[in-house]
């Protein structure tokens, strides 16, 4: 059975506090409307290609833990960070947006696999880190 498509939904304590940092940290849209965010504490976020759903529904507080499959047999399940690797055309702009929003991106990193990279947390600890491939051309 082939995969079309990965999309994934990060388990947020705020829905409407995470649609706002992915709109301004990563530049991704909000593409499910306004009335799933408010009444089912939903969003589903695209930018090009790419997209992201956020739920309320999950996270390490019991009360959004409600239907969640995991919640007594691995209650510890979602208290780990997710991490999301942004390859980018242009890290040094993305890193400048970062700041421009308010937020505290890592310094810049070169990697020994030819990445010049950089990190930031969202409100829920999970990991954006955006890279763009700095390896010599070849000829």
């Amino acid at each position: 059975m082939p995969i079309s498509r990965l999309t994934p939904m990060l388990n947020v304590s705020d829905v409407v506090r995470g649609v706002d940092f992915y709109r301004r940290a990563t530049g991704f849209a909000l593409l499910s409307d306004e009335q799933q965010l408010r009444e089912w504490r939903w969003a589903h976020m695209g930018l090009g290609s790419s997209d992201l759903m956020l739920s309320e529904s999950g996270g390490p507080h019991p009360a959004l833990r409600d239907g969640d499959p995991m919640a007594e047999s691995e209650p510890e399940c979602l208290g780990w960070a997710t991490i999301f690797y942004l390859r980018t055309d242009d890290v040094a702009a993305d890193r400048e947006r970062c700041l421009r929003e308010g937020f505290e991106p890592t310094p810049f990193r070169d990697s020994f696999y030819n990445m010049r990279e950089f990190q930031i947390r969202d409100p829920d600890g999970h990991v954006l880190w955006f890279g763009q491939d700095i390896s010599p051309p070849q000829d």
